[in-house]
């Protein structure tokens, strides 16, 4: 049987025989059990949520996953469109988050070191 298999993006096409029809030839040694000898560890219980912007905000969220370096706003700063207002890692690349109009820094989600994910609320602007 031929299987098309995608990993990371990239698609294989596999081809994957009956293990019945290998045992015939010459040199064949069957695999020991595939049945697992312990149960399988149970999932790990989902992470507390991060808090959720507040109603009528301007958020600005991460564009990609990474590690927040540095945040450079207060609360109650007010900001102008472009200003860097923190600087987020993704694949070893220092990535200037601006902001993208005019306002208030009305809550600041994130504190340096912490890790986001894309889409993940960052700075809520007035």
């Amino acid at each position: 049987m031929r299987y098309e298999v995608i990993v990371n993006g990239v698609s294989y096409l596999v081809e994957v025989k009956a293990l019945e029809q290998q045992e015939s030839k010459p040199g064949f040694i069957p695999l020991a059990s595939s049945a697992p000898s312990t149960p399988a560890p149970s999932p790990a219980p989902p992470l507390s949520p991060k808090p959720e912007p507040q109603g009528g905000a301007n958020t600005v969220e991460s564009p990609m996953p990474g590690k927040i370096i540095s945040v450079a706003v207060k609360e109650g700063e007010a900001v102008e469109k472009d200003q860097l207002l923190l600087i987020l890692e993704a694949m070893k690349m220092e990535n200037e988050i601006r902001s993208p109009s005019g306002g208030v820094v009305g809550e600041i989600l994130v504190s340096a070191g912490d890790h986001v994910e894309s889409g993940e609320a960052l700075i809520n602007l007035r």
